[in-house]
């Protein structure tokens, strides 16, 4: 059987929905809802159907409807289908707040939360689930530091993420993925002190860019970066074991595990550095550790699908839970405080 699926907001998110449904044998696209016109004519330009209003979805008898407005709309949306019985995919961050999306859960009611997932994609991106795969291989010995970066140079995308009441910012925009893969990589850890900055580089009301170090109870320190005017690629993942390290360059999976063999008892000879010599910072000789490929892992790009897909079809429970979405709301908020305030923060996140 088809899913009949329709799409509210038809921008870069929209549109890019609307063109993996239209490869998927499993969904049929009932059309798209935009209030822009430009938007609509972008749509129909595309040959999609245009409704006119969200009852139109509706009366369409849409199955699901993926939602891909901005953030400051999702509320309005998700409550507003979920509780006319429609399977809901709503893009990130979910609500503005922890607040709102208490809000929300209390309005649509515990009989109508398993119409209700969140689009946390990343979880399934091939960079994640590698580091995921060598720190549960135990490729690198016990990992005590994790650096997650994803860095570009053309600023804060479109107009509405420039804009505080729409949402907008970094934190929202790529923070929530990249705090929603740490605390999936450690479930059952707790992290108890956050320490971040936002950088305002291109002077708009909201953070361009921004790091955060989260420490996790169980002794693994992370650190987030995002930043939008960054020139030179940074790697986009480091991890530290105590026997090895690991490194991701790229999306494509550029990357090396290097691991020292046991040592030979012979000093080595300190090597320059500047002005002078260093031996304890010296980098191991080729012949005294072993480079390794990253571990394969098996592509689940279509894993939300996939999801929304038996939600919809034979009722089973969305692959994000409420409970996921709201504890890294309340991280990012508690990030938002220590930016604030220009100090650590400290509980149980």
């Amino acid at each position: 059987m088809i899913a009949n699926v329709a799409i509210v907001g038809y921008g870069g998110m929209g549109k890019g929905h609307a063109d993996r449904l239209r490869n998927n044998p499993k969904f049929e696209l009932a059309g798209i809802y935009d209030t822009d016109p430009r938007r609509q004519a972008a749509g129909g330009r595309d040959g999609l159907h245009i409704f006119g209003l969200p009852g139109h979805i509706l009366d369409r008898g849409a199955h699901g409807v993926i939602i891909a407005v901005p953030n400051d709309f999702h509320r309005f949306y998700v409550e507003y289908f979920c509780k006319a019985d429609v399977c809901v995919l709503c893009e990130k961050p979910v609500m503005m707040s922890s607040k709102e999306l208490k809000t929300v859960l209390k309005n649509i009611g515990d009989d109508k939360k398993r119409f209700f997932a969140v689009n946390q994609n990343r979880r399934f991106d091939p960079d994640y689930l590698t580091v995921k795969k060598i720190i549960e291989n135990n490729s690198l010995g016990g990992v005590y530091r994790i650096e997650s970066r994803v860095t570009g140079g053309n600023g804060i995308p479109g107009d509405w993420r420039k804009l505080k009441a729409k949402g907008g910012g970094m934190m929202l925009d790529w923070g929530v993925h990249l705090i929603d893969q740490l605390v999936m990589m450690f479930p059952g850890s707790v992290i108890k002190r956050i320490d971040c900055r936002y950088s305002y580089i291109a002077g708009c009301e909201v953070e361009d860019g921004f790091f955060a170090d989260l420490y996790f109870n169980n002794g693994v320190e992370a650190r987030v970066v995002v930043d939008t005017n960054t020139f030179i690629p940074a790697p986009r993942w480091r991890v530290f074991g105590c026997d090895g390290t690991a490194e991701i360059s790229t999306w494509d999976l550029d990357g090396k595990i290097v691991r020292p063999f046991p040592s030979d008892g012979v000093e080595r000879p300190a090597m320059t550095a500047g002005n002078g010599l260093t031996r304890t910072m010296a980098y191991k000789h080729s012949d005294e550790v072993e480079t390794l490929p990253l571990p394969a892992v098996e592509p689940l790009g279509d894993a939300i699908y996939e999801n929304f897909y038996e939600m919809i079809m034979r009722d089973v429970p969305p692959l994000v839970k409420s409970d996921e979405t709201m504890r890294v709301l309340k991280i990012m908020e508690a990030a938002k405080l220590s930016a604030d305030a220009k100090k650590p923060v400290t509980g149980s996140f």
